[in-house]
């Protein structure tokens, strides 16, 4: 017998959001959150539009404890693109300039 409650029981609390527009189409969210169990945890959203106006959205969550690791190799990347001089190359087109893909 299954002793896990449904999923609509586990609630989560948002504690803080900050949301921001890409240079392209897409939307993207981090959210502070307090699961059900009262530990904390980082939710990222990638919200992708579709041609009806919704959005798809993509989640990564990221529990507390794997914070440090997270937060760690989050800090080594970003070191890694500044010393490397790493940026977005100047005839990158962004997907609102691109053609409309085909269904």
């Amino acid at each position: 017998m299954n002793n896990q409650k449904p999923r609509k029981d586990r609630k989560r609390t948002t504690l803080n959001t900050i949301a921001f527009d890409s240079a392209g189409p897409r939307k993207y969210a981090v959210q502070l959150q307090k699961a059900a169990n009262g530990n904390p945890c980082l939710k990222i959203v990638e919200g992708i539009p579709n041609n009806d106006g919704s959005f798809r959205k993509i989640y990564l969550t990221v529990y507390s404890e794997d914070f440090d690791a997270f937060f760690k190799a989050l800090g080594d990347t970003y070191r890694f693109i500044t010393d490397q001089k790493i940026t977005t190359p100047e005839n990158h087109k962004t997907p609102t300039e691109m053609p409309p893909r085909k269904p």
